[in-house]
């Protein structure tokens, strides 16, 4: 992901005013999921990718056993979803 938006988020002071309320909602929504206090509905993946891109490294970590599909599937049009993965044993280390 190459974007300046996507530049700038590592450096949270350099935000603008709505960027950041929008990046400190996104961390408190990622500290709630990591301390138990938010559901996390996507079964503990950590990789996700778009339904519609080919990806010759999510096939072969599939296939391999490195990553496995979770039980969580974005809705909406077959352009807008996303299939979420889970490496075995990391998601339940991660609750």
């Amino acid at each position: 992901m190459d974007s300046p938006l996507f530049r700038r988020s590592a450096h949270p002071d350099r935000l603008e005013p709505g960027e950041r309320l929008l990046w400190d909602r996104a961390l408190g929504v990622a500290d709630g999921i990591l301390s138990g206090e938010i559901k996390d509905i996507t079964d503990g993946a950590t990789f996700f990718r778009a339904a519609s891109a080919r990806s010759h490294w999510f096939d072969n970590a599939v296939r391999t056993g490195d990553l496995s599909p979770s039980s969580f599937e974005s809705t909406g049009a077959d352009e807008n979803r996303q299939l979420f993965y889970v490496q075995p044993g990391k998601a339940e280390r991660l609750r």
